[in-house]
Parts: C-alpha cells; structure tokens; sequence
C-alpha cells in the first residue's frame, strides 16, 4: 500500500481499528468513490486471496477473543517495566563494582525493548 498507490484498508483496520478519532479524521478528509477500474487494479494490494484468506483468520482470532483488551495483564506488564527500570538504576547508580554497575546498564537495555513491546499493546 505504500508505492503505487496501493490500498490501505488493511493496514488502517489493523492499526486503527478501535480508535474513534481516527475515524473521526478520516472521515472529516476530503474523499470520494473510486472508480471500479481502480479498485480492480488496485484492491487488496494484488494479492486478493491473501487478504480474503487473512479476512477469514482475522475474524476468527476476534471470534476467539485474541484482541479483547486485558486489563490485569496490561498492569502487570506496566508493573514490570517499571521494577525493571528500579532495579536497573540502582544497580547502575549504587553498584560498587563495574560488574554490578553493568548488570544494571543491561537490565536497563532490556527494558527499553520491552516497553517498546509495551507500546504496541
């Protein structure tokens, strides 16, 4: 979707899908039909039976319940990260030796990937 004026539907469902702000600002741009010839050159990327077969497995996984927001592990992932960096810092900034001090630097290294990780929750 993002050379040749490709379309992007899948790609905003995916990232978007339960953001009303971001229908809101869709919807507020300016916009109109495609024409069919278009669609047909364009639609699904050039890979239809993909996207039909995704669609399929897609609705199944929500029928399923994989993309139900959960509260208790969003916590404890947030509890998580945030031990994480305590127990960096003070081993960094309170470490006596290098050693201890690395331990720290490389805790604290681990927790920024995981809350990258956090972030795409």
């Amino acid at each position: 979707f993002l050379t040749n004026g490709g379309d992007a539907t899948e790609a905003y469902v995916e990232f978007h899908g339960r953001s009303k702000k971001a229908d809101y600002v869709l919807k507020a741009l300016p916009h109109r039909p495609a024409p069919k010839a278009t669609m047909k050159e364009r639609g699904f990327n050039g890979h239809e039976a993909l996207s039909k077969d995704y669609a399929i497995l897609r609705k199944q996984l929500e029928e399923e319940g994989f993309f139900d927001p959960a509260p208790g592990h969003v916590a404890y992932r947030v509890a998580e990260v945030i031990a994480m960096h305590v127990v960096g810092a003070y081993l960094f900034m309170c470490g006596s030796t290098y050693p201890i001090q690395a331990a720290g630097l490389f805790i604290l290294g681990i927790v920024s990937g995981r809350c990258g990780w956090l972030m795409h929750e």
